[in-house]
Order: structure tokens, then C-alpha cells, then sequence
């Protein structure tokens, strides 16, 4: 949905607070609506920084801040497409992270906002957060089972869950001091 400006990838919160309002919009609704619009005009970089001033004023909305993700995540998701590969992704790191942190504080604010859950699982698994992309779409789909799509996805990702090293490290220990079987 939106997008933010060349230098202002990164996102402090204090900073942002003493940053006077650009927008200044009447509702959070004009927000969502203006981010809407710039971000089909593909104007992203904008998009992000008006949800980013929406949320700002509207901190307790998870709508806002499922938005906020959103606009973060198409904004990632172009540079993806982009993306050349001597390119540094320091920029979409930090955007994507961003993106997680608003859906997160979404999910914590209403627990039961099953969009956001199902974008909050994606842009685990863009980042290679398997195990929290599969738990996402699961509290999703136990809010409604009814979703093929994310069903799929999860399934997908869940079979090529590999275990961590430190996992793998302790099984080898495991078997190390296991009796042997074979005296």
C-alpha cells in the first residue's frame, strides 16, 4: 500500500513522535483511503508515510497498523522484484522487519484479525521465519478454517520445516550417550 521516501526507510518511534504531521487527515479511515490511492498510483514510498503519520495518530487501531504492514510489505515486495543482485537489502531488511513488528502489534491489538495473521505469516516465510509463518496461518486458520490458500501454504512450508542446528546438535548428543545397542 505505501511506501516511504528514499531516506526514510528506517522508522524511530521517538523520532516520529516529534515530527510534525504532513498529512494531517481527519480520520483514520482518510488515512487507509489516501494510502490506498497513492499505492495504486504505485506511488509507494508515499503510501507507507502517510499510514506511518496514521498510525502515529491513531496508535491503538490494529487497522491501522495492518495497514501500515501491508503498505510495508508491497513496498518490499516491489523492491524484490527489482532487485539486482549486487544490490544491498539492508533498506528492505529493515523495511521488512517494519512490516512484521506492525503486523505483530495488529495481531496483539486483536487477536482475532485473520488478514492480518495470514500477511504476518508471508512476510515470515519471505524472511525464512518457517516455524513463525507456520504458526501464523495456524491461529488463522482457527479462526476460520475455511481458507484453501493459506491452508496450502502452510502445508507447504510446514513439510520442509527443517529442524534448527541447535536441534540437530542435540539429537547427535543424544545418541552419543545412548546405550549401545548393539553389546
Amino acid at each position: 500500500m505505501a511506501e516511504t521516501t528514499g531516506a526514510d526507510y528506517g522508522h524511530d518511534d521517538a523520532m516520529a513522535e516529534e515530527q510534525p504531521l504532513r498529512y494531517n487527515l481527519d480520520s483514520l479511515d482518510d488515512y487507509i483511503i489516501t494510502t490506498e490511492k497513492v499505492a495504486n498510483e504505485g506511488r509507494l514510498d508515499e503510501a507507507v508515510d502517510v499510514m506511518r503519520e496514521g498510525v502515529r495518530r491513531y496508535p491503538e487501531s490494529a487497522t491501522g497498523r495492518y495497514n501500515l504492514g501491508v503498505a510495508l510489505y508491497l513496498r518490499v515486495k516491489k523492491d524484490r522484484e527489482h532487485l539486482e543482485l549486487w544490490e544491498n537489502l539492508a533498506d528492505d531488511d529493515q523495511l521488512a522487519e517494519e512490516a512484521i513488528a506492525a503486523l505483530e502489534e495488529a495481531v496483539a491489538t486483536d487477536p482475532s484479525f485473520i488478514q492480518a495473521y495470514n500477511n504476518l505469516g508471508s512476510l515470515y516465510a519471505l524472511r525464512g521465519r518457517t516455524s513463525e509463518a507456520v504458526a501464523a496461518w495456524k491461529k488463522s486458520l482457527a479462526l476460520d478454517s475455511d481458507q484453501p490458500e493459506i491452508r496450502e501454504s502452510m502445508d507447504v512450508y510446514q513439510s520442509g520445516i527443517q529442524p534448527r542446528d541447535e536441534d540437530l546438535e542435540a539429537r547427535r548428543l543424544m545418541n552419543e550417550d545412548a546405550p549401545d545397542s548393539k553389546s
